[in-house]
């Protein structure tokens, strides 16, 4: 199998992931939905020979012990990020595709009011959404204006690299989490000791990553990082359900004066040409949120965010409306569970 041909023929046909299993032929993703190649189904043996090509030495330990890794791979005029793991059948591999440029916002459809977040000294913006909702593009975006626009220290910590930042005004730096025994959260404990403005946490997955993030915010850095909710309500109710009974108030009220904003977002097909439109919902931290997130009072988030227009909030449904009036996607599309 030739996964440099064949990762060049799905940037050819604009597919967002390739899936690759023993007993299946190739498989793209392309504007959310499935498509088999019309090709003979893979050999176990010959897959798993030709993913073991492309891991990385320093993982072949956590594939084995864990049945699974993930990595980024570069190939001439192909970038990817390549989630290997053991399944039934042998070995397989999820591969999402990467641009070859870094995202621009404009282009990508955020609402206006993200402009304003590459200005804020500190505190903490988290983008939620499912699988595949292009957080980290979102992220990627933010982190590339303003690497633009500020004379700061950008610090990085993904688990694989996914977009390469080169300095413009701000100094960047990257590291891969892949090799750290520790994760996120040992990464992020050395973060703060090498002078950072800004740190990009790629993903909150645990307990002891949230709550350095949250100190951080605290004293005086910008956090950028993402969670897996479909909803800002959902993301706060997440982030304190990391911690105990016990320590929830505590949280709460750590959360409530350090977040800054949070975005949920999706992707939907368009009405016209197939690609997918981003959807969103957006929560600033004013005074009525900090106070419902203290006391609690999650279920009055809604109401905030149809009547925060002026503060730059919306609803998930306000948006939908939106794109539907601008015909953008079909209505059909928008019938979804708000």
């Amino acid at each position: 199998m030739q996964l440099t041909a064949l990762l060049k023929y799905c940037a050819s046909q604009h597919a967002s992931d390739l899936h690759l299993a023993p007993g299946e032929p190739p498989i793209l993703r392309r504007h959310g939905r499935l498509y088999r190649l019309a090709v003979n189904a893979l050999d176990a043996d010959s897959l798993s020979e030709a993913l073991q090509t492309v891991l990385p030495v320093f993982l072949r330990d956590r594939l084995a012990s864990e049945r699974a890794c993930d990595f980024r791979l570069s190939l001439p005029e192909t970038q990817a990020r390549v989630h290997l793991y053991h399944q039934r059948c042998g070995l397989a591999a999820a591969i999402r595709l990467l641009p070859s440029d870094l995202p621009d916002m404009a282009a990508l459809g955020l609402p206006a009011a993200v402009a304003d977040w590459t200005h804020v000294p500190h505190g903490l913006i988290l983008i939620c959404g499912a699988t595949g909702s292009g957080k980290s593009t979102t992220l990627a975006a933010l982190v590339h204006q303003i690497n633009r626009l500020r004379a700061c220290h950008i610090l990085a910590l993904e688990d694989p690299i996914e977009f390469i930042h080169t300095g413009l005004k701000a100094l960047v730096t990257q590291r891969e989490i892949g090799s750290w025994d520790g994760g996120f959260a040992q990464a992020l404990k050395t973060a703060l000791r090498e002078d950072p403005d800004i740190i990009m946490v790629g993903e909150m997955r645990d307990r002891e990553t949230v709550a350095l993030a949250l100190e951080a915010a605290e004293t005086g850095h910008l956090v950028l990082s993402t969670l897996h909710t479909r909803s800002t309500a959902n993301a706060i109710a997440r982030i304190c359900g990391f911690f105990p009974a016990d320590a929830q108030q505590t949280i709460r009220l750590q959360l409530s004066q350090s977040l800054h904003a949070i975005m949920a977002q999706m992707l939907l097909p368009s009405s016209g040409d197939g690609v997918r439109v981003l959807a969103h919902e957006v929560l600033h931290a004013t005074h009525a949120v900090r106070h419902v997130i203290r006391e609690n009072r999650l279920e009055q988030i809604e109401t905030l965010l149809q009547t925060g227009r002026q503060h730059g909030m919306h609803t998930l449904r306000q948006c939908l409306d939106q794109l539907v009036a601008q015909q953008l996607i079909a209505p059909e599309a928008s019938a979804i569970d708000t």
